[in-house]
This record gives C-alpha cells, sequence and structure tokens, in this order.
C-alpha cells in the first residue's frame, strides 16, 4: 500500500516537472506576443492620429509618395536607405542646410527644377579633379570683393555668348598657350639646375686647388727650416711634456 502511494506521488511529480515547463513557456509566449499586439496597436493608434490631423493635400502629396515608393524596384529602395541612413548619422546644422536647401528646390517651378536636375546629373558625371577645380573656383569667388566679381560675371556673360566654334579655337589657344608655359618653365629648371651643378663642380674644383697650393706651401716651409702653422704633429722629445 505504502509502495502504491510512494509511485503514484513519485508518477505525479514527474508529470509536474515535465509539463509545468511547457505551460510555462507557453504563458510567456503568449504574454510576449501580447506585448508585441499592444506595441503594434498602439503604433497604429498613432498613425491614425496623425493621419487625420493632415490636411487633404498633405494626404494626397503622401500617397503620391507611397505610390512613388511602390514602384521602385528593390535596388533604387536599397538606395534610399543607405542615403536615409547617411542623413541620420549627419549633424544637426549640416541636417538643417539639407532642410533649407529642400525648401528652396521646393519654391522653384517646374522648368527650374528640371535645369537643376540637368546640372545635378552633369555634376554626377564629373570626375574628381573636375569637381575639386569647381569648388576650389566658388571658394575665390566667395572671397571676391564686388569689382573683381561684376568683371568676372561680365567675362562669363562674353564666354556663354561665343559660339561653340569660337570657344573652341580659345579653348586650343590657351591649351597651346599652357603647353608653352610648361615647357619654358621646364626649360628654366632645367637650365638653373646644371647652372646649379656647374657651381658645384667648380667649387669643389677650386677648393682641391686651394688645397694644393697649401700643402705646396707646407712642403716648401718645411725644405726652407720653417715651423709648421699648426705644428708637426710630432712631439720633440728633448722637451718635456706640458704640466711636468
Amino acid at each position: 500500500m505504502i509502495n502504491r502511494k510512494i509511485k503514484s506521488i513519485m508518477f505525479a511529480l514527474a508529470v509536474g516537472i515535465s509539463v509545468f515547463p511547457q505551460i510555462a513557456s507557453q504563458n510567456v509566449y503568449a504574454q510576449e506576443n501580447n506585448s508585441q499586439e499592444e506595441m503594434v496597436a498602439k503604433r497604429n493608434r498613432r498613425f491614425r492620429e496623425k493621419w487625420a490631423k493632415l490636411s487633404p493635400n498633405k494626404k494626397r502629396e503622401l500617397k503620391a509618395r507611397l505610390k512613388k515608393w511602390n514602384s521602385l524596384s528593390k535596388e533604387d529602395k536599397d538606395k534610399v536607405w543607405r542615403k536615409f541612413k547617411k542623413y541620420n548619422e549627419l549633424s544637426l546644422e549640416k541636417k538643417e542646410k539639407i532642410r533649407k536647401n529642400w525648401q528652396n528646390v521646393n519654391k522653384l517651378s517646374g522648368e527650374q527644377r528640371r535645369a537643376l536636375k540637368r546640372k545635378h546629373e552633369k555634376w554626377k558625371s564629373l570626375s574628381r579633379e573636375q569637381k575639386d577645380k569647381i569648388l576650389e573656383r566658388r571658394r575665390r569667388f566667395k572671397v571676391m570683393n564686388p569689382q573683381e566679381r561684376k568683371r568676372l560675371q561680365e567675362r562669363k556673360r562674353k564666354w556663354q555668348s561665343l559660339y561653340p566654334e569660337q570657344r573652341q579655337e580659345l579653348r586650343n589657344k590657351f591649351k597651346g598657350r599652357r603647353r608653352e608655359l610648361q615647357a619654358k618653365k621646364k626649360f628654366i629648371s632645367e637650365k638653373r639646375k646644371q647652372q646649379m651643378e656647374r657651381r658645384g663642380q667648380f667649387k669643389q674644383g677650386e677648393n682641391r686647388l686651394r688645397r694644393k697650393d697649401n700643402r705646396n706651401r707646407l712642403d716648401a716651409d718645411r725644405k726652407r727650416g720653417g715651423s709648421h702653422p699648426f705644428g708637426s704633429g710630432k712631439r720633440d722629445r728633448r722637451m718635456p711634456p706640458s704640466g711636468r
């Protein structure tokens, strides 16, 4: 009888050990699902509240953007997301500058936007060196005084009024003149280098002759019995060393 009770207790414990963790895990999973559903419901409720506060024009604009987004390919969407992440990494000042630029773009007409888009595509097609040159010109233009800016704008208008053939002719002349200046500069630098080499060789020869004359003069003095101006280098044994 006692053994049967012990066995029934052991069986109940085994069943409890095996079943209770599963029930507990199911309860935790249900709580997580409920919390996720609550979060989604709260988010949807916030979106509905924001949508209700929008004006009809803003709603139409958002619907058009959503339609445009759905029409994009996966590569284009990934590109947009990369730009969005890059934008989030910017500082507040740069973000504010970008917002102002977009506000200025929104004020443009359709023709002005198309012209701006063409310029943007042309800018993207340029190489790194060409972009650096343009940015350097823009930087120099900012530090110019009003007279220099006016003179530069007049030259620009004059350049734009020329025919394509005249522009190409002026470009060729400028390139030829530039090549001539580069060749002249190279010739002057090579000539200066040769002069420096000759001067160095002349100085070396002059030093060699001076050393030779000094040796000849010292030899002549020794033969006449004169003393070396810097000493003979040998100590006279008859004289005691200094300090004794």
